[in-house]
C-alpha cells in the first residue's frame, strides 16, 4: 500500500510540474497515455517470461 501511495504522490508531482510549465494540456494526456502503455507492455513481457 505505502508503494501504490508513493506512485500516486510521484505521478502528482510529475503533473503538477508539467502543469506548471504550462504544458500544453494535449502533451500532458500523451506523457501519461505513453506512460501507460509502457507499463502494459512491461506487464506482458514478464508475463511471458513467467509462462
Amino acid at each position: 500500500m505505502i508503494a501504490l501511495k508513493r506512485l500516486a504522490q510521484e505521478t502528482a508531482e510529475i503533473y503538477d510540474e508539467l502543469i506548471r510549465c504550462k504544458t500544453p494540456p494535449e502533451l500532458v494526456r500523451g506523457y501519461f497515455l505513453v506512460s501507460k502503455l509502457c507499463e502494459r507492455i512491461d506487464e506482458e513481457q514478464r508475463g511471458e517470461r513467467l509462462r
